[in-house]
């Protein structure tokens, strides 16, 4: 007989011979005067109930059929995500009821590329982990002392006829080209994460750690360090807890306030007070900030991120997707008189087909 066999056949008699045990001895001091009753009688009472509940889980495993006690504790952790420190302290009480499980969260779990996903209202995030990416490129970092990355984030749809959309978290090594852009960390969902809390929170915890710890690569602890955030200006209002670009109090960097000109926020070309870092942190100016973080910090903030130094402005956004667009879709597209003549589109069609990519 294997072992599973074993194990399941003594700890039915286990249970059942304590329970017996138990309930033989809860029916004796019931006898007696119920105003005596002792502290041990009460640790008893709870001992039942602790057999009783571990009863109830041998049911519900021989209802499963094949999937064994093991399957169905991978499968509890994934969809609860509790520590591992909690983990191994309940593995610790089932091995004390005697069921035959691991001592350590580890063996339960094995590879940690197959857990991760949780929910994040009203989507699911799944966190990749920003020490196992590097350890993938880990040849190409033996001689560095210092990780410096910047970091990506954005959203964007998956299809044009549906509303679900990605919230990808990527990473870039600074200097080092032969290194590509690596996932982090992803959101899917309907729309954007709810809370920026919930949605940033294991990015926050691990870099924390390796900010205060270091990195270990080839044996090695490297300093660890984020040097920038890129990110469009919806996803900087919303890393950042501010009011979104379009608003009246959207530029974050000045405390110049917009006018609503036929349905556009326009700004003046003067440029009013910097907002620094200590301002942004202080809330010294409280309208850039959305209501809910008035009087709390952000996520990244109580990790010690610079909320402007380290958020630049984003040339690509700003300039290319921004006014570059604009101007030469009016120029092409426009119905009005403001136009180029088929003539001049034709070459500069010409013209653009001879240029290289970029990159």
């Amino acid at each position: 007989m294997n072992r599973s066999g074993r194990s399941k056949r003594t700890m039915s008699r286990l249970i059942k011979e304590e329970r017996e045990r138990l309930q033989q001895k809860l029916v004796n001091d019931e006898a007696s005067d119920f105003s005596h009753f002792s502290e041990n009688d009460i640790e008893i009472r709870e001992r039942v109930r602790v057999v009783e509940e571990i009863s109830q889980i041998k049911d519900n495993l021989e209802e499963t059929g094949t999937k064994s006690l093991k399957d169905n504790l991978r499968s509890w952790y994934i969809k609860y995500s509790p520590s591992r420190q909690a983990f191994d302290e309940l593995l610790k009480i089932l091995r004390i009821e005697h069921l035959d499980v691991p001592k350590s969260t580890k063996t339960i779990i094995g590879n940690s590329t197959e857990i991760g996903v949780k929910d994040v209202p009203p989507g699911e995030y799944r966190h990749y982990g920003i020490c196992q990416q590097l350890q993938k490129v880990k040849e190409l970092l033996k001689d560095r002392e210092k990780v410096v990355l910047d970091i990506g984030i954005d959203g964007l749809p998956l299809y044009k006829s549906s509303n679900k959309g990605v919230w990808p978290i990527l990473g870039k090594v600074v200097n080092e080209n032969a290194i590509k852009v690596f996932l982090i960390g992803t959101y899917l969902g309907p729309s954007k994460p709810n809370s920026l809390k919930h949605y940033l929170l294991d990015f926050v915890t691990e870099v924390n750690n390796l900010t205060q710890n270091g990195v270990e690569i080839n044996g090695r602890t490297l300093r660890f360090e984020i040097r920038a955030f890129i990110c469009d200006a919806p996803a900087e209002a919303f890393i950042c807890g501010t009011v979104g670009h379009t608003a009246l109090n959207g530029c974050i960097r000045c405390t110049q306030k917009g006018k609503s000109i036929e349905g556009v926020t326009t700004f003046q070309t003067e440029v009013g007070e910097i907002v620094t870092d200590n301002h942004f942190s202080e809330r010294m100016f409280p309208e850039i900030h959305k209501k809910c973080f008035r009087n709390i910090k952000t996520p990244l903030e109580k990790i010690g991120v610079r909320m402007i130094s380290q958020f630049p402005l984003d040339v690509m956004h700003l300039l290319d997707l921004g006014i570059i667009r604009k101007i030469l879709t009016r120029l092409f597209e426009n119905k009005t008189a403001c136009k180029i003549c088929k003539e001049k589109k034709k070459r500069y069609r010409i013209t653009w087909s001879h240029c290289g990519p970029l990159f």
